[in-house]
């Protein structure tokens, strides 16, 4: 689980040495969460990041008292609300287990314990939020400028694996649609011979 972690982290870091390595392997916690388990709740402090060693979560905001879900993560990828843990701001999003997961924690001190033994893992504050950035820009223009069904081939021609793991009430939400409108969408498209 630390190898994989690690791996991640040097693609991010390559001046990554075997000594963060084995610093990392001190710091990080391993854990686990239960699907349905949150990781960080909207308005509270995210206190923590995880890596994602096996298992998948969703991200989701609560307005008008329905949950609108905004991305997921899954294995080898890094998890929590990346503005909040670095900034020390309350959460604007929850991060939610979408299935049962093995993780690999870090807290706030830790991360800076990190960054103290080598400088270069504070680039990876600049990179996460470039990526976070870039998707951000593509989901807006996304919900902008295409149909829901435009959205949803999108979305599998780039994940095709979400259709095996991820709900159909989340991926409609994900959409901006409502269950039974994808349920219609995905009939046409069925039809059509493109699903």
């Amino acid at each position: 689980m630390y190898e994989q972690f690690q791996k991640v982290l040097t693609d991010f870091v390559p001046s990554l040495t075997a000594e963060d390595g084995e610093m990392l392997k001190q710091l990080a916690s391993p854990s686990q969460l239960t699907a349905g388990e949150a990781l960080v709740r909207e308005g509270e402090q995210g206190k923590q990041v995880a890596f994602i060693n096996h298992g998948a979560v969703f991200y989701s905001t609560l307005r008008d008292g329905r949950r609108n879900v905004v991305g997921f993560d899954f294995e080898h990828s890094m998890a929590g609300d990346f503005r909040s843990f670095f900034e020390n701001v309350p959460a604007t999003k929850t991060v939610t287990a979408l299935e049962d997961c093995e993780i690999l924690t870090l807290t706030r001190a830790q991360f800076e314990a990190l960054v103290e033994a080598n400088p270069d893992i504070s680039m990876l504050r600049s990179t996460i939020a470039e990526e976070l950035f870039k998707g951000a820009e593509m989901r807006v223009v996304e919900m902008q400028s295409f149909s829901a069904e435009e959205r949803y081939r999108r979305l599998l021609d780039r994940s095709p694996h979400l259709l095996q793991r991820v709900p159909l009430y989340l991926l409609a939400s994900y959409i901006g649609v409502t269950p039974e409108a994808l349920s219609r969408i995905r009939q046409r498209l069925s039809a059509g011979g493109r699903l």
